[in-house]
C-alpha cells in the first residue's frame, strides 16, 4: 500500500520501482526448471475501502480480499525469466476507481 502516492505518474512509477529494487523477489534470478516464471506486483492507495490497517477475511457469508480492491489499483509491475524488462503501469483514478490517466513503461521507456 502507498500512502500519500504523487499524483505525477512518472513520480509513481519511480517510486514502484525503487521498492521493486529495494525488495527483490527471493530467487527471482534462477529460473525453476527451465520453465518461464511471470511475476506481478502490485500497489494500492489507501481508501475507506482498503485502510492501512486492512486484513483479508476469509469469513463464511463473505470473503474480502485484496483482489476485490482493484478501484485502489494504481501501479503495477509485471515481468517474466523470458524477458526481463520490468513494465510498469501507473493510474490516476477517481475516487470510485475509474481510470482518469494511464501511464505505461518499459523500463524507462514511456509507451503509452
Amino acid at each position: 500500500m502507498i500512502l500519500n502516492p504523487p499524483k505525477d505518474l512518472t513520480q509513481l512509477k519511480e517510486l514502484v520501482e525503487k521498492y521493486s529494487k529495494d525488495h527483490p523477489i527471493e530467487g527471482e534470478p534462477e529460473a525453476a526448471g527451465r520453465k518461464a516464471r511471470f511475476f506481478n506486483m502490485y500497489f494500492y492507495r489507501e481508501s475507506d475501502d482498503l485502510p492501512r490497517d486492512w486484513q483479508p477475511d476469509e469469513g463464511y457469508l463473505s470473503t474480502d480480499r485484496l483482489e476485490h480492491h482493484k478501484n485502489d489499483l494504481i501501479a503495477s509491475i509485471n515481468w517474466s525469466d523470458a524477458d526481463p524488462r520490468k513494465e510498469y503501469d501507473s493510474y490516476d483514478k477517481t475516487g470510485a476507481g475509474k481510470i482518469i490517466k494511464r501511464m505505461r513503461f518499459i523500463e524507462d521507456q514511456l509507451v503509452g
